[in-house]
């Protein structure tokens, strides 16, 4: 479902998490400190009862870099996956014995 989409405006983290993962960008409306932890998924805070005026000027600034904004998070992805990998290579690779 979210393949469809450029960007995803939200306010459960799961969902931005979602369309992160397949490297679309999102904006997550914060209404407590939970919704914090979607800036670990590259998105973009929008603290409940914004008004709709600077509402709307982040909607565009997102949404005009949306392409650069996937890339970058499909980078970080990768370079996440990299340090994931190496470090559990290390902790099997050291618990090995000969």
């Amino acid at each position: 479902m979210y393949s469809r989409y450029d960007l995803v405006v939200g306010h459960r983290v799961h969902g931005i998490g979602i369309a992160a993962s397949q490297g679309i960008p999102g904006i997550c409306v914060v209404h407590d400190l939970r919704g914090e932890t979607a800036r670990g998924f590259g998105a973009q805070l929008l603290q409940a009862g914004t008004p709709i005026d600077e509402a709307l000027r982040l909607f565009d600034a997102v949404g005009t870099r949306h392409a650069a904004l996937s890339g970058d998070i499909v980078e970080h992805k990768r370079q996440v996956e990299a340090i994931y990998t190496s470090l559990l290579q290390k902790s099997l690779l050291g618990g090995v014995s000969g």
